[in-house]
C-alpha cells in the first residue's frame, strides 16, 4: 500500500522516505575530512540510506528535511574550530563551533543541526568532521543520530 487511512482518519504513507541512524561504536581521534559512521539503522521506510557508507539517497525530488545530533567527545582546545557538515548534491550545510574558547579539552560537546533542503532525485546526503589545525584527538560517540524524511 502507498497510502493507508485508517478508521480514525490518519493518513500514514509506508514508502514515504524517512531514515533515522547512530553509530554501531565510537568513531576515534578523527581527522579534517572524516565521515561519520552511523551503520545501525532505527527505521528506513523506503530503504535510502545506506549504512555501509552512512549515505542517503533522495529517491524523488522534493524537500527533505535533514537533521543531526552528534556527541563530540575530546575536542583538542588547540583546534581553531570543528566544523561538522552536511553535504548535499546542491549545497553543503554547515554547523561550527569555536574551541577557542576551551583552556583545555572539551570533554563533550553536543552538535545539533537541522536543515531544510532541496534534493534531485538521485542526490545524497551524509554528515563529516573537519578541524582547523590542532591535536586529531576528537572522538563520536555511539549516543550521536542522523536522520531524514521527505516533507514535500
Amino acid at each position: 500500500d502507498a497510502l493507508k487511512i485508517d478508521s480514525t482518519g490518519a493518513v500514514t504513507k509506508p514508502l514515504q522516505p524517512a531514515f533515522l541512524a547512530y553509530p554501531s561504536a565510537l568513531q576515534s581521534n578523527m581527522s579534517s575530512g572524516t565521515d561519520l559512521l552511523f551503520a545501525t539503522e532505527v527505521f528506513d521506510q523506503n530503504a535510502d540510506f545506506d549504512t555501509s557508507n552512512s549515505t542517503f539517497t533522495a529517491p524523488v525530488t522534493g524537500r527533505y528535511a535533514l537533521g543531526f545530533s552528534i556527541r563530540l567527545q575530546e575536542v583538542p582546545d588547540d583546534a581553531a574550530y570543528v566544523l561538522v557538515t552536511v553535504p548535499t548534491s546542491n549545497r553543503v550545510y554547515y554547523y561550527i563551533y569555536d574551541t577557542g574558547v576551551f583552556d583545555e579539552d572539551g570533554a563533550y560537546i553536543e552538535f545539533n543541526g537541522s536543515y531544510f533542503a532541496d534534493m534531485d532525485a538521485n542526490d545524497t546526503a551524509k554528515v563529516q568532521y573537519t578541524q582547523s589545525s590542532g591535536t586529531t584527538s576528537t572522538d563520536k560517540s555511539s549516543a550521536s543520530y542522523f536522520y531524514g524524511y521527505l516533507v514535500c
